[in-house]
């Protein structure tokens, strides 16, 4: 479990840092290790519905949602 966290941490500040090819790698894994933690798949849907570089300068990680 203490390294599924580490790992899930390492995850973050690559979508943070918005290196999404690390992330979707890092998420991936995760997901595949544990396919009911919904919150990798999360992850991996965001950064498939939303392209890196037409974030906005000040980006702070949110995710804005457009429907239920």
């Amino acid at each position: 479990m203490v390294n599924e966290v580490a790992a899930y941490e390492s995850a973050l500040d690559l979508y943070y840092a918005r290196d999404w090819t690390g992330a979707r790698q890092a998420f991936a894994a995760l997901n595949e290790n544990d396919p009911d933690r919904m919150i990798y798949s999360i992850y991996l849907d965001r950064m498939t519905s939303q392209n890196v570089d037409d974030l906005p300068a000040d980006w702070d990680g949110t995710f804005t949602h457009t429907s239920k």
